[in-house]
């Protein structure tokens, strides 16, 4: 697999508010019997009058009831919500208050609401964030969704697994999330799938410390060829696991005789440190060992080497 490029040129964001509505007007006609008497007559006219100005009160605060029983459920929500992001981040109330704010105020300003705010803020809280780390990072949350203009509770969800994974602190929470969205924007990935695909090869990738812009480069170019999730993050671990066997002592008999009809040694993989070289070096080093080979000695070395699921990430 040899790195691509790729260049973000621009990112389009579509917002849509949908502030309209629509009702029935109301329309009362009635009949009354002509009286004789005036004084019945008048009597009668100044009840209809009444009746009128009440039905019109009536109509109108029907409406004025149903709008603010609409604004109470969703206060409400909102309120419930936070309250769980209050308990599950142990959050002292002046805390609560200030993230209730914040969470209002990105309301008003992004792309999603207040209330995806504070469910976004809940999914942070759950995932172990106290009130000060998710106050510094709800904001890279809301512009990595926005971004790739994807649900903002599953973005960020994705987006804390990975840096738990990596053992990245909420400080650095805008770069992980300018990374990834940059990842789902510049390929046919987005963040579920990325996601997906890092909680299968996560794992092994920070185990041998590769980093997540590398992991994240090699799953694009996968997600552009369509090995996607699930099935990218595991030719990616295998991919690598059968690497990191092939440079040491337990190496298969297999691997050994492919290593060795490349022209390569465990020098060749391996930095001064012991750990594997960068993807780089790595690919570029593959690449100018295979290239002599035919496209049949080719697949059968890769095999060898990577075995049957690793292969598709390394060809």
């Amino acid at each position: 697999m040899i790195l691509g490029q790729g260049a973000v040129l621009g990112i389009g964001l579509n917002i849509y508010a949908i502030n309209n509505f629509s009702g029935p007007a109301a329309q009362a006609q009635n009949s009354m019997k002509a009286l004789q008497a005036e004084f019945t007559r008048t009597w009668t006219e100044n009840l209809r009058t009444l009746r009128n100005f009440y039905t019109g009160l009536a109509t109108a605060g029907a409406f004025a009831l149903k709008q603010m029983s609409a604004w109470v459920t969703t206060a409400g929500t909102f309120d419930m919500t936070m309250t769980g992001v209050k308990v599950a981040s142990e959050a002292t109330t002046e805390q609560y208050k200030e993230l209730s704010i914040q969470a209002v105020n990105l309301g008003k300003t992004y792309m999603f609401t207040s209330q995806e705010v504070a469910e976004a803020m809940k999914v942070m809280a759950l995932a172990g964030y106290n009130a000060d780390s998710m106050a510094k990072s709800i904001d890279a949350m809301v512009a990595a969704a926005g971004a790739s203009q994807e649900p903002l509770k599953e973005t960020t969800d994705v987006i804390t697994n990975v840096m738990a994974m990596y053992g990245i602190g909420a400080e650095n929470a805008m770069r992980i999330s300018d990374l990834m969205a940059k990842a789902a924007i510049g390929s046919k990935a987005d963040m579920l799938t990325l996601g997906e695909a890092i909680a299968y090869a996560g794992a092994t990738m920070t185990s041998l410390k590769i980093p997540l812009e590398e992991t994240l480069g090699m799953l694009m170019i996968m997600h552009d060829v369509g090995i996607r999730g699930s099935m990218a993050g595991t030719s990616l671990k295998n991919m690598y696991t059968y690497l990191a066997k092939a440079t040491g002592e337990f190496k298969t008999g297999r691997q050994d005789k492919a290593v060795t009809a490349l022209g390569l040694s465990s020098a060749d993989f391996m930095d001064a440190k012991g750990n594997l070289k960068s993807t780089a070096e790595l690919v570029k080093t593959l690449a100018k060992a295979a290239l002599p080979q035919t496209t049949v000695a080719q697949k059968t070395l890769f095999q060898a080497l990577f075995g049957d699921r690793g292969e598709r990430a390394a060809i």
